[in-house]
């Protein structure tokens, strides 16, 4: 309006035009999301924090409500939504791991070649008894390159860190191609490092969606529950029975 009174009405209208434009890139590139936890006694789920008698935070789950579409414009604004409720530095674990897993392949290869190398030399009884040879030469391999010490830091870290993501979609009305191909890649990174992710309370326009865009066809329908409560309750009952599926706790499909 301002644009219109003092310069004319075609500028005005250009300028509320780009305005709006503009406002409509920065709503649908940063988009609220929080950390949810349990009300006490309650099957509800509100923002850590907003009620005094809530339950204790679970490390182990994380819930993260997402306000708003996932399309390719706020796929990174979701990873680090991700990242900040969780703690889970994607990357910085994916390298680690992948250091980790280089470390082990180069230890098991030496220990293989050393132990090639004691053979020949070494006279084999009848039986071919070298158990207690290798757990030796398996010990001094793996405290000399140090592997030891990495996989008890590995333990450690995987200790502390949360083992379950569920995310809440309940407004999440709308998923583009690249959006569904950031989520796949995202269950897929997070499945490397061993942390379990979920989908509660999906839409069924996002549901066809999903479909359409390959995500059940890879991860099928296990992963979608009806509500956050359901998500959480089927992880416990996993964890506690630990196994991969609770015949007790089943999905429902949209």
């Amino acid at each position: 309006m301002l644009a219109t009174v003092f310069l004319d009405v075609t500028a005005g209208l250009v300028v509320g035009i780009l305005m709006s434009l503009f406002a409509v890139v920065i709503r649908t590139q940063i988009v609220a999301a929080e950390k949810i936890t349990q009300v006490k006694d309650t099957e509800v789920y509100r923002k850590a924090g907003s009620f005094p008698n809530s339950e204790n935070e679970n490390k182990e789950v994380v819930v993260l409500a997402f306000r708003g579409a996932l399309h390719y414009a706020n796929k990174q604004f979701f990873a680090r939504a991700l990242t900040r409720c969780s703690g889970v530095d994607l990357a910085k674990d994916l390298t680690r791991k992948k250091k980790l897993d280089m470390i082990r392949k180069k230890a098991i290869l030496e220990m293989q070649k050393e132990i090639m190398e004691n053979i020949s030399v070494i006279e084999i009884s009848e039986n071919n008894s070298t158990s207690e040879m290798d757990i030796e030469m398996g010990s001094q391999d793996l405290s000399r390159n140090g592997l030891g010490a990495a996989v008890a830091e590995a333990e450690r870290t995987k200790s502390v860190r949360v083992k379950c993501i569920v995310i809440d979609c309940g407004q999440i009305n709308f998923m583009d191609g690249p959006g569904v191909k950031f989520l796949i890649k995202m269950f897929e990174d997070y499945e490397t490092l061993e942390i379990k992710m979920l989908l509660a309370n999906v839409c069924s326009e996002v549901f066809h969606i999903l479909t359409v865009g390959g995500f059940l066809s890879k991860f099928g329908d296990d992963v979608i529950f009806v509500s956050v409560h359901d998500a959480v309750t089927w992880w416990h009952s996993r964890a506690s029975l630990k196994t991969n599926h609770d015949s007790n706790n089943k999905t429902t499909r949209l």
